[in-house]
């Protein structure tokens, strides 16, 4: 950043063929990401950014957007969780029936 009175980051003012996004500063044409967009500096703090779907960590396994990962451990029964957008979302929750439940009555 290129500062007034020539010390760092005092009084700076807009660089040409720069961008400064979050803080952050950048040269016309250099590539970054901010979440899961990637984006690119155009110059006087013009920026163009992509979406993509962020994964998501699940029982310690990553899995893509839009992905399901099932988990029999629960002591509840079966969960059956979604990767959407970076965030896990419970799509089915089956209750495992106990054997007691399973026998017919004598």
């Amino acid at each position: 950043c290129e500062c007034d009175d020539g010390t760092a980051f005092m009084h700076c003012k807009r660089v040409p063929g720069s961008c400064t996004v979050n803080g952050l500063h950048y040269t016309a044409g250099e590539h970054f990401k901010i979440d899961c967009e990637f984006c690119m500096c155009y110059g006087n703090d013009i920026v163009k950014c992509e979406k993509t779907f962020c994964p998501c960590e699940v029982k310690g396994q990553i899995i893509l957007h839009g992905e399901n990962i099932i988990d029999d451990s629960d002591p509840n029964g079966r969960v059956i969780y979604q990767c959407n957008d970076g965030k896990e979302v419970v799509i089915e929750r089956r209750q495992e029936r106990s054997q007691n439940q399973l026998k017919e009555p004598t």
